[in-house]
């Protein structure tokens, strides 16, 4: 039990890598419980006679976080499914996961990484628990599965194996979605394994395609449906669109019975839509046609109308959504309303809004089609190759103009750029020779006023004026100077400068005068 990850706690479930909670652990006990304690015995053993003992069969479940393949097996799908079936009966054979009183064991195997599930019924109970049955469950929950909600999905499974083998009612407290599978089905296979795939098919054959009316949930809708989307590539809103284009085509047409004169075909023209990813194309056993979707979409809608509408006047529509095409089968009694030329001339207008992924659009536009050619006896459909040619030209010429508009705008660009600069280079340089101009005439007039002056003065001058009024005068003596502060500045050192040098001078004079008072008095100066 501890190895099961129920920590000690008797179980029905085995789930070592916890893969889902221990509360949806013991939610999936209390059901099984549950179809135990209400069912009855499937032999006539004494031991399941006995009222103190739960009669119903046993259902257990096994979780897997991936598969361990064997060595030299590579890591394919079919390599998964075959080890997760010898997996499966392996385990149910097992004595200790016999937990049945009748030999009514049914064992559920899942793993996660792999997204597989696989289940495993006695043979006491395959003739009512049959593999239609089991595939119409797992495909009812796989959105919960491919959702991750795999504790939900579990628990809707057993109820639903329940109800099938008539173990639980419709008001029973585990209520569940009522499925298609309580009813008698007797032409079903009885084969007693059966595993199926959490995420439908990437790419179907003619063979494995759910048929809409008989496996809706399979083709992705909640009633029986003429539209098969196992996929939900379509919204459901998109869904109940092409439903309502269905019904009206239906309602406004009418057809001649070509097989059976006496036969009523009243009942409008039926058409069958099937949208998919891709199709197995390798798995086309059909030669003698080149189209595999041709092949695919009469296969489907001769086996999905087979016996129901003696007119044989349906119409199926194929829509492959990652080979980009749309082909379109008719019954005998349609083919001389629909030629054709005219169904490839409307699959080929709608082919462009796949490509777009535009789905439902490209349906309804079909659909429209079809539904004016039954009404309407003069419609014509026909593809324009001129226009075609037409716009390919004019895109090409709106291509080359818009390489030119942008050439154009770069170059302009480019202009107003260059211009700017050689204006700001202009007004620069004119700034910089007026400053230069002004400096240069301020400072030569300043200093060389009194050029004898100055030059019996410059030494005095240079003397007496401090370091840094020396190191700006000269750095005065590089024109470069531009700052207007430095200007105010040059013009007062001159002042001082000039100043000395006017004292010097008339300390001079008076010096001369004081001298030669003394030589006319008789003093020798030495």
């Amino acid at each position: 039990v501890i190895e099961c990850g129920r920590s000690g706690r008797r179980s029905y479930v085995c789930d070592p890598d916890r893969v889902i909670s221990e509360n949806n652990a013991v939610i999936l006990d209390m059901a099984i419980e549950y179809i135990r304690a209400n069912g009855t015995c499937a032999c006539r053993r004494k031991k399941c006679a006995k009222l103190d003992l739960m009669r119903g069969p046993a259902i257990s479940v096994a979780l897997l976080s991936s598969l361990s393949l064997s060595d030299g097996l590579n890591d394919t799908l079919k390599n998964k499914r075959l080890t997760m079936e010898t997996f499966g009966n392996a385990l149910h054979k097992k004595a200790d996961w016999k937990f049945g009183n009748c030999k009514d064991d049914i064992t559920i195997i899942l793993s996660k990484f792999d997204q597989l599930i696989y289940t495993v019924v006695s043979e006491r109970l395959n003739t009512k628990l049959k593999p239609a049955c089991i595939d119409d469950v797992l495909s009812s929950v796989r959105p919960l599965l491919s959702a991750g909600a795999i504790g939900k999905a579990l628990k809707e499974t057993i109820v639903s194996y329940g109800r099938i083998l008539s173990y639980l009612k419709e008001d029973d407290k585990l209520n569940s979605t009522r499925n298609d599978c309580l009813k008698d089905k007797s032409t079903l296979d009885t084969k007693p394994n059966h595993w199926r795939d959490l995420q439908p098919k990437l790419k179907w054959t003619k063979d494995n395609f759910p048929n809409p009316q008989e496996e809706p949930r399979r083709c992705g809708r909640r009633a029986p449906s003429l539209l098969c989307d196992p996929n939900k590539l379509l919204s459901e809103h998109e869904a109940k669109a092409v439903d309502g284009a269905q019904e009206d085509i239906r309602i406004h047409s009418s057809t001649q019975c070509t097989r059976n004169e006496t036969v009523n075909c009243d009942e409008g023209v039926q058409v069958f839509i099937a949208i998919i990813p891709a199709i197995e194309r390798y798995s086309m056993h059909d030669t003698d046609r080149a189209d595999p979707w041709d092949v695919f979409i009469s296969h489907i809608r001769n086996t999905s109308f087979e016996g129901k509408y003696a007119c044989d006047d349906t119409i199926g529509i194929l829509v492959s959504t990652s080979d980009q095409k749309m082909r379109t089968s008719i019954g005998e009694s349609l083919k001389t309303t629909f030629t054709g030329e005219l169904l490839t001339c409307i699959n080929t207008l709608a082919e462009p809004l796949v490509k777009k992924d535009r789905y439902s659009e490209a349906i309804l536009q079909v659909l429209a089609a079809y539904r004016d050619v039954l009404i309407s006896s003069n419609y014509s459909c026909v593809v324009n190759t001129m226009t075609t040619a037409s716009d390919i030209f004019q895109s090409q010429r709106m291509n080359i103009f818009t390489s030119w508009y942008i050439a154009a705008a770069a170059s302009l660009g480019g202009l107003i750029v260059l211009l700017t600069i050689v204006g700001i280079c202009i007004r620069y340089n004119r700034q910089c020779r007026t400053i230069k101009e002004t400096h240069f005439s301020g400072y030569v007039a300043a200093k060389y006023k009194s050029p004898a002056a100055a030059a019996k003065s410059s030494a005095s001058c240079e003397q007496n004026i401090e370091a840094p009024v020396i190191s700006v005068c000269q750095a005065n003596n590089h024109i470069e100077i531009e700052e207007d502060s430095r200007l105010e500045g040059n013009r007062a050192i001159n002042e001082v400068c000039n100043e000395k040098m006017s004292v010097e001078a008339v300390v001079s004079i008076e010096l001369r005068e004081t001298e030669s008072n003394e030589l006319q008095n008789g003093d020798i100066v030495v």
